[in-house]
Protein backbone atom coordinates (compact mmCIF):
# COMPACT_ATOMS: atom_id res chain seq x y z
CA UNK A 1 0.00 0.00 0.00
CA UNK A 2 1.06 3.63 -0.36
CA UNK A 3 2.09 5.66 2.50
CA UNK A 4 -1.40 7.45 3.21
CA UNK A 5 -1.58 10.94 2.30
CA UNK A 6 -3.12 14.72 3.16
CA UNK A 7 -6.22 15.92 3.00
CA UNK A 8 -8.07 19.02 2.23
CA UNK A 9 -6.41 22.24 1.93
CA UNK A 10 -7.67 25.43 3.92
CA UNK A 11 -5.12 27.78 4.75
CA UNK A 12 -2.75 28.28 7.69
CA UNK A 13 -4.57 25.72 10.67
CA UNK A 14 -7.40 28.53 12.84
CA UNK A 15 -7.76 30.54 9.58
CA UNK A 16 -8.64 28.84 6.82
CA UNK A 17 -8.77 30.75 3.35
CA UNK A 18 -10.01 28.15 0.85
CA UNK A 19 -12.98 26.96 2.51
CA UNK A 20 -12.92 24.77 5.70
CA UNK A 21 -13.48 20.94 5.11
CA UNK A 22 -17.00 19.00 5.42
CA UNK A 23 -17.59 18.47 8.73
CA UNK A 24 -16.30 14.88 9.85
CA UNK A 25 -18.88 12.50 11.22
CA UNK A 26 -19.46 13.04 15.09
CA UNK A 27 -17.41 10.08 16.71
CA UNK A 28 -13.96 10.20 17.90
CA UNK A 29 -12.52 8.60 14.31
CA UNK A 30 -13.88 11.51 12.73
CA UNK A 31 -12.73 14.43 14.74
CA UNK A 32 -9.38 12.88 14.45
CA UNK A 33 -9.88 13.18 10.37
CA UNK A 34 -10.83 16.50 11.00
CA UNK A 35 -8.19 17.79 13.12
CA UNK A 36 -5.59 15.86 10.47
CA UNK A 37 -7.21 17.48 7.82
CA UNK A 38 -6.23 20.85 8.94
CA UNK A 39 -3.06 20.41 10.00
CA UNK A 40 -1.69 18.73 6.56
CA UNK A 41 -3.52 21.70 4.97
CA UNK A 42 -1.96 24.60 6.98
CA UNK A 43 1.68 22.62 6.51
CA UNK A 44 1.92 22.37 3.34
CA UNK A 45 0.20 26.18 2.28
CA UNK A 46 3.35 26.73 4.36
CA UNK A 47 5.56 25.01 2.36
CA UNK A 48 4.43 26.42 -1.12
CA UNK A 49 5.00 29.60 -0.33
CA UNK A 50 8.53 29.10 1.20
CA UNK A 51 9.38 27.49 -1.71
CA UNK A 52 8.77 30.29 -4.38
CA UNK A 53 10.48 32.97 -2.34
CA UNK A 54 13.06 31.03 -2.03
CA UNK A 55 13.39 30.59 1.60
CA UNK A 56 16.24 28.37 2.52
CA UNK A 57 17.73 27.25 5.87
CA UNK A 58 21.57 25.98 5.97
CA UNK A 59 21.88 22.19 6.19
CA UNK A 60 21.31 20.38 9.52
CA UNK A 61 24.27 18.63 9.93
CA UNK A 62 22.82 15.50 10.47
CA UNK A 63 20.66 15.99 7.55
CA UNK A 64 21.41 13.21 5.16
CA UNK A 65 19.22 14.75 2.17
CA UNK A 66 21.10 17.49 0.34
CA UNK A 67 17.84 19.15 -1.17
CA UNK A 68 19.91 18.81 -5.19
CA UNK A 69 18.05 19.45 -8.31
CA UNK A 70 17.10 17.31 -11.14
CA UNK A 71 19.91 18.16 -14.04
CA UNK A 72 18.67 19.84 -16.63
CA UNK A 73 17.64 18.12 -19.98
CA UNK A 74 16.85 19.02 -23.63
CA UNK A 75 12.85 18.41 -23.17
CA UNK A 76 10.92 21.01 -21.29
CA UNK A 77 7.81 20.10 -19.40
CA UNK A 78 4.76 22.04 -17.57
CA UNK A 79 1.97 20.41 -15.55
CA UNK A 80 -1.24 19.56 -16.31
CA UNK A 81 -3.72 18.57 -13.26
CA UNK A 82 -5.75 15.24 -13.63
CA UNK A 83 -8.92 13.66 -12.48
CA UNK A 84 -6.71 10.38 -10.88
CA UNK A 85 -3.13 9.58 -9.87
CA UNK A 86 -1.28 6.78 -8.95
CA UNK A 87 -2.82 4.69 -11.90
CA UNK A 88 -6.14 5.61 -10.79
CA UNK A 89 -5.92 4.69 -6.91
CA UNK A 90 -6.80 8.22 -5.92
CA UNK A 91 -9.48 10.52 -7.62
CA UNK A 92 -9.27 14.39 -7.36
CA UNK A 93 -11.54 15.73 -4.71
CA UNK A 94 -10.81 19.24 -4.98
CA UNK A 95 -8.65 21.68 -7.47
CA UNK A 96 -7.11 24.49 -5.09
CA UNK A 97 -5.03 25.30 -8.11
CA UNK A 98 -5.86 29.07 -8.21
CA UNK A 99 -6.24 29.19 -4.12
CA UNK A 100 -2.46 28.48 -4.21
CA UNK A 101 -1.83 30.51 -7.25
CA UNK A 102 -3.60 33.50 -5.48
CA UNK A 103 -1.14 32.94 -2.24
CA UNK A 104 1.94 32.71 -4.40
CA UNK A 105 1.30 35.66 -6.56
CA UNK A 106 0.66 37.48 -3.40
CA UNK A 107 4.29 36.50 -2.63
CA UNK A 108 6.39 36.77 -5.60
CA UNK A 109 3.87 38.55 -7.99
CA UNK A 110 3.29 38.79 -12.01
CA UNK A 111 3.09 34.79 -13.59
CA UNK A 112 6.36 33.43 -12.58
CA UNK A 113 4.22 30.07 -11.38
CA UNK A 114 1.93 28.37 -12.34
CA UNK A 115 -0.04 26.56 -9.32
CA UNK A 116 -1.42 22.83 -10.59
CA UNK A 117 -2.38 21.84 -7.01
CA UNK A 118 -4.84 19.70 -5.86
CA UNK A 119 -6.69 17.31 -2.49
CA UNK A 120 -6.83 13.72 -3.67
CA UNK A 121 -9.02 10.83 -2.15
CA UNK A 122 -9.45 7.14 -2.11
CA UNK A 123 -11.12 6.27 -5.38
CA UNK A 124 -12.09 2.96 -2.85
CA UNK A 125 -12.34 2.79 0.83
CA UNK A 126 -10.29 4.38 2.96
CA UNK A 127 -9.64 7.88 5.31
CA UNK A 128 -6.95 9.23 4.23
CA UNK A 129 -5.80 11.63 1.23
CA UNK A 130 -2.97 12.56 -0.88
CA UNK A 131 -2.33 16.46 -1.54
CA UNK A 132 -0.66 17.61 -4.24
CA UNK A 133 1.88 20.91 -4.46
CA UNK A 134 3.40 21.68 -7.54
CA UNK A 135 4.19 24.59 -9.99
CA UNK A 136 5.86 25.04 -13.46
CA UNK A 137 7.68 28.24 -14.71
CA UNK A 138 11.21 29.35 -15.66
CA UNK A 139 12.97 27.87 -12.19
CA UNK A 140 16.27 29.39 -11.76
CA UNK A 141 17.49 27.89 -8.30
CA UNK A 142 15.48 24.51 -8.62
CA UNK A 143 17.54 23.13 -5.76
CA UNK A 144 17.23 26.38 -3.53
CA UNK A 145 13.14 26.17 -3.60
CA UNK A 146 13.32 22.19 -2.85
CA UNK A 147 14.76 22.96 0.37
CA UNK A 148 12.67 25.92 0.70
CA UNK A 149 9.67 23.49 0.63
CA UNK A 150 11.26 21.17 2.86
CA UNK A 151 12.28 23.87 5.26
CA UNK A 152 8.82 25.54 5.58
CA UNK A 153 6.77 22.39 5.67
CA UNK A 154 7.95 22.83 8.90
CA UNK A 155 7.89 26.76 9.97
CA UNK A 156 4.06 26.24 11.51
CA UNK A 157 4.10 26.85 15.56
CA UNK A 158 4.45 23.52 16.93
CA UNK A 159 5.24 21.36 13.97
CA UNK A 160 8.82 19.74 14.24
CA UNK A 161 11.12 16.96 12.09
CA UNK A 162 10.87 13.93 13.40
CA UNK A 163 12.44 12.09 10.84
CA UNK A 164 15.13 14.16 8.66
CA UNK A 165 15.11 14.89 5.10
CA UNK A 166 16.62 11.82 2.88
CA UNK A 167 17.77 11.64 -0.39
CA UNK A 168 16.22 8.41 -2.90
CA UNK A 169 17.26 7.82 -6.03
CA UNK A 170 14.21 6.17 -7.68
CA UNK A 171 14.63 5.16 -11.13
CA UNK A 172 13.84 7.21 -14.04
CA UNK A 173 13.57 10.28 -11.43
CA UNK A 174 15.98 11.92 -13.41
CA UNK A 175 17.27 13.80 -9.86
CA UNK A 176 16.74 12.76 -6.17
CA UNK A 177 13.46 12.80 -4.96
CA UNK A 178 13.80 14.27 -0.63
CA UNK A 179 11.81 13.43 1.93
CA UNK A 180 11.15 13.60 5.83
CA UNK A 181 8.36 13.31 8.22
CA UNK A 182 7.16 16.06 10.40
CA UNK A 183 5.15 15.99 13.27
CA UNK A 184 2.47 18.12 14.95
CA UNK A 185 1.10 17.53 18.05
CA UNK A 186 -2.67 18.00 18.90
CA UNK A 187 -4.06 17.82 22.39
CA UNK A 188 -6.66 14.80 22.82
CA UNK A 189 -5.55 13.28 19.91
CA UNK A 190 -1.67 12.74 20.06
CA UNK A 191 1.43 13.32 17.85
CA UNK A 192 0.14 13.59 13.75
CA UNK A 193 2.72 11.99 11.55
CA UNK A 194 3.03 13.83 8.11
CA UNK A 195 5.43 12.79 5.60
CA UNK A 196 6.56 14.87 2.69
CA UNK A 197 8.22 14.72 -0.01
CA UNK A 198 9.68 16.74 -3.11
CA UNK A 199 11.38 16.79 -6.15
CA UNK A 200 12.05 20.00 -8.76
CA UNK A 201 14.28 20.57 -11.78
CA UNK A 202 14.31 24.02 -14.12
CA UNK A 203 10.97 23.88 -15.08
CA UNK A 204 8.56 22.49 -12.41
CA UNK A 205 8.19 21.50 -8.63
CA UNK A 206 6.52 18.53 -7.39
CA UNK A 207 5.31 17.81 -3.98
CA UNK A 208 3.38 15.66 -1.74
CA UNK A 209 1.96 16.05 1.58
CA UNK A 210 0.87 12.79 3.92
CA UNK A 211 -1.87 12.69 6.37
CA UNK A 212 -3.66 9.87 7.19
CA UNK A 213 -5.48 9.25 10.45
CA UNK A 214 -4.10 5.40 11.18
CA UNK A 215 -0.39 7.27 11.33
CA UNK A 216 -1.02 9.51 14.45
CA UNK A 217 1.25 8.35 16.87
CA UNK A 218 3.08 6.37 14.82
CA UNK A 219 6.48 5.49 15.04
CA UNK A 220 8.66 7.96 11.86
CA UNK A 221 11.31 5.34 11.61
CA UNK A 222 8.32 2.97 10.38
CA UNK A 223 6.97 5.49 7.81
CA UNK A 224 8.11 3.96 4.39
CA UNK A 225 9.93 6.98 2.71
CA UNK A 226 10.71 5.10 -0.49
CA UNK A 227 7.59 4.10 -1.46
CA UNK A 228 6.53 8.00 -0.40
CA UNK A 229 9.36 8.90 -2.81
CA UNK A 230 8.48 6.39 -5.63
CA UNK A 231 4.68 8.14 -5.42
CA UNK A 232 5.83 11.47 -5.86
CA UNK A 233 7.81 10.18 -9.29
CA UNK A 234 4.73 8.39 -10.90
CA UNK A 235 2.34 11.45 -10.43
CA UNK A 236 4.86 13.57 -11.57
CA UNK A 237 4.75 11.67 -14.58
CA UNK A 238 0.85 11.54 -14.93
CA UNK A 239 0.94 15.35 -14.71
CA UNK A 240 3.99 15.97 -16.89
CA UNK A 241 3.06 17.30 -20.32
CA UNK A 242 5.52 18.40 -22.93
CA UNK A 243 6.02 22.53 -22.58
CA UNK A 244 4.16 24.07 -26.14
Amino acid sequence: PHPAAPAGMPAAPGAPVWGAPPPPPKSSTGKIVGIVVACVAGLALLASLSAVVLYMAADDKGDSGNGKAAKPTGKRYSLKLRDTVLDGEYKLADDVSKEVQADLDAEVGGDQYTSVSGVYAPAGDGEDSLTVLAFHGDIELPGMEKRGFLRGSAEDEGTRVVRKATDFEIPGASGTVTCQVLAEKEDGVGDIIIPTCVWADRDMLVSTVVGDPELVDADPKAVDLEAAAKDLVTIRDELRVPRK
